[in-house]
Parts: C-alpha cells; sequence; structure tokens
C-alpha cells in the first residue's frame, strides 16, 4: 500500500523504468534501415518540440493568474514552452522509432536526452568565449535530440533466431536492459 508521495514516486519510477518494451518484428536487427530510423527519430524530435513547446507556452499562459503587466503572459509562456519542448524531444525520438519499427526504451531516450541537456549547459558554463545567441540555441537543441537519440538507438535489443538443436546452449535468448 503506498503510504506517502515519496513512495508513490519511487514506485512510479520503478514502473516507469521496468515495464517491457514492446516486441518488434521477429527478423529485426537494429542495424537495419538505421539511416532511415534516425532520420524519423530527428524529425519525431522536431514534432516533438513544436507540439510540446506550443502545449507547454499555452499552459503557461493559461497559469498566469491573469497578471496584468506589459508583456501580458511572455515570461510564464516561454518557461512553460521551454519545459514543454524539452519533454517533446523524448517523447518525438521514442515515437520516431518505434513508428519505424525499432524497439528501443523510453527511460533511454529520456536518459539519453538529459545526458545531452547537461553537457549543452557545461559547455556553454565552461566555454570563456561570450557564445552568440545562435550558437546557444543550437547547442540547447542538438546537444538534447543527439543524446536522446543515441540513447533510443542503444536500447534496441537484438533478436536472434534460436537453434533447432534442442541441446544448444541458451544463446541469443533475447535478454537486456530495460529502462
Amino acid at each position: 500500500m503506498i503510504t506517502s508521495p515519496r513512495s508513490f514516486a519511487l514506485g512510479a519510477l520503478t514502473l516507469f523504468l521496468c515495464v517491457p518494451r514492446p516486441c518488434a518484428a521477429e527478423d529485426f536487427h537494429p542495424s537495419d534501415e538505421r539511416a532511415g530510423r534516425i532520420a524519423a527519430e530527428g524529425g519525431g524530435a522536431l514534432a516533438g518540440t513544436v507540439v510540446g513547446g506550443l502545449a507547454g507556452g499555452g499552459l503557461g499562459c493559461l497559469f498566469d493568474g491573469g497578471n496584468d503587466r506589459e508583456w501580458g503572459c511572455l515570461a510564464p509562456g516561454l518557461i512553460g514552452a521551454g519545459i514543454g519542448a524539452t519533454v517533446g524531444i523524448g517523447a518525438g525520438v521514442y515515437l520516431g522509432g518505434n513508428l519505424s519499427g525499432a524497439n528501443g526504451g523510453l527511460g533511454w531516450t529520456i536518459l539519453g536526452e538529459s545526458i545531452g541537456l547537461a553537457a549543452a549547459i557545461a559547455t556553454l558554463v565552461i566555454s570563456e568565449l561570450k557564445p552568440s545567441p545562435l550558437l546557444i540555441g543550437t547547442l540547447a537543441y542538438l546537444m538534447p535530440v543527439a543524446g536522446a537519440i543515441i540513447g533510443y538507438e542503444l536500447s534496441t535489443s537484438v533478436r536472434i533466431e534460436a537453434t533447432d538443436d534442442s541441446s544448444a546452449p541458451l544463446t541469443g535468448s533475447g535478454f537486456g536492459f530495460v529502462f
């Protein structure tokens, strides 16, 4: 029985990380059509960014509280759009990959995106140069997208055909990490 918000959060996290991924076709191999799949994941990241950014911006303005400022709901809308776009990257990569026939994990995708975002922030903080706004935007978008795609691709599982020999050892049992 869940007795506290902390145990509920731990239970939800455990469920999120340990739910098995759906299996693709029996003859799926991660190297099959990888370029097309990565293009689909990149398109999914772009679509997820747009949809998540618009939804987050709208929610930010909705929960603004009706404050009467000169710029209206610009600040809460931008904050909501940033959060929505960040969530949309991982969801878009995962959806694009699954629609193209792969079976990567959502948790690994979001972990890769988070590592990419941390790397972008660290690069901008450590850099002694004063980067242009174009460089900041490029790093802030492309590094999380690259991290999400790498995380998704690394989490795809390989299916190996079983041999007909019943005395053969259990090789290629399909065991893999689910995250």
